[in-house]
């Protein structure tokens, strides 16, 4: 039978190695969570303005059409549409359409709270916010 002997002072190395690589592992997948978490709240407050914005041209309501972009947009990251005719302020930060251009238009912002690694942490989290101008139809 042939006997395996280990030297002495080595007994736990793997354990010991293992407990460094594990944070390491934690905070690679935590990051990884957190860019798709901002990628699709991007994406998703996109889509949102721009559902809002469409509806309300063609006449709906702001408060219906804030409802439907809403609507568009998982819980999670609690969502906040607002809907009005011509542009949101004048910050400047919005759109602008040139009135030249358009008869009447209409803007809407969609602004999403991305939770920090999903459980939202208060102080950690971040915000998206999306812009969109649409003329008004008939």
């Amino acid at each position: 039978m042939s006997r395996v002997t280990r030297r002495r002072g080595e007994g736990g190395q793997a354990t010991i190695e293992m407990i460094g690589i594990i944070p390491l592992a934690a905070l690679i997948a935590g990051a990884i969570i957190q860019l798709y978490l901002v990628g699709y709240a991007a994406v998703a407050a996109e889509s949102a303005s721009r559902l809002a914005a469409r509806e309300a041209s063609k006449g709906m309501s702001a408060s219906a059409a804030e409802s439907v972009g809403r609507g568009d947009v998982v819980t999670i990251f609690e969502p906040e549409v607002e809907v009005r005719s011509g542009n949101l302020s004048d910050s400047g930060e919005e759109p602008s359409v040139d009135p030249s251009g358009v008869a009447d238009a209409v803007s809407a912002r969609a602004t999403l709270t991305v939770p920090f690694l999903g459980i939202g942490v208060k102080g950690l989290n971040y915000e998206v916010t999306r812009y969109t101008v649409m003329p008004e139809t008939d």
